[in-house]
This record gives C-alpha cells, sequence and structure tokens, in this order.
C-alpha cells in the first residue's frame, strides 16, 4: 500500500492511519495469522480499507476531504456468522409469512 504517499500528503493525520494499520498487521505477523488488506473505498472524498484475518475484519477509515484519519472498527467473525444465520431465518420467516 502507499502509506508513505498518505504520509507525506495529509502529514500527522496520514500517519496515524498509516501507523494503526501497521500495528495492527504487526500484530498478526507476531502471532503466525494470516491476514490479507483489500481497499474498500478510494475515491477524492474518503479511503476505507479493510485488514482482513481468522478473527475478523477491521475497517480503516480516512476522510481525504477534511485530511483525518476517522477511525477505526472490528467485526468479529463470530458475531458475522451469527448475524449471518440471523438474516437467513429471518428471509425463511418472511417467505412463510408471504405463503412462498
Amino acid at each position: 500500500m502507499y502509506f508513505d504517499e498518505i504520509i507525506e500528503k495529509y502529514g500527522l493525520q496520514g500517519e496515524f492511519f498509516a501507523n494503526s494499520i501497521r500495528d495492527e498487521i504487526r500484530f498478526y505477523e507476531k502471532r503466525n495469522w494470516e491476514w490479507d488488506m483489500k481497499i474498500i473505498r478510494n475515491d477524492k472524498y474518503t479511503l476505507i480499507v479493510a485488514l482482513i484475518c481468522r478473527d475478523g475484519t477491521t475497517f480503516y477509515t480516512f476522510s481525504k476531504f477534511h485530511g483525518t484519519y476517522a477511525g477505526r472498527f472490528t467485526l468479529s467473525t463470530i458475531l458475522m456468522e451469527d448475524f449471518a444465520k440471523k438474516a437467513e431465518q429471518m428471509w425463511e420467516r418472511e417467505l412463510e409469512c408471504l405463503g412462498i
């Protein structure tokens, strides 16, 4: 990824953003966990990066428009599986209510 470009363009806020991602990657590497990084959105307003590992996905958000690191949040794998099951159950109930 182009962390150096972000730091050069956005200064301290870019450094906060890049270092937050780097710290998480170091954490995974110390534990020999496999991880992957995906850019979810990269337009003139926003940069959203997803860091994916076995425990879940962490989303890092940077506002290019404001030049500010907005923060991060994590969705755990267990909670995502539970959410998917509940969504499937809700869909099945909906079909039953429709008589399908």
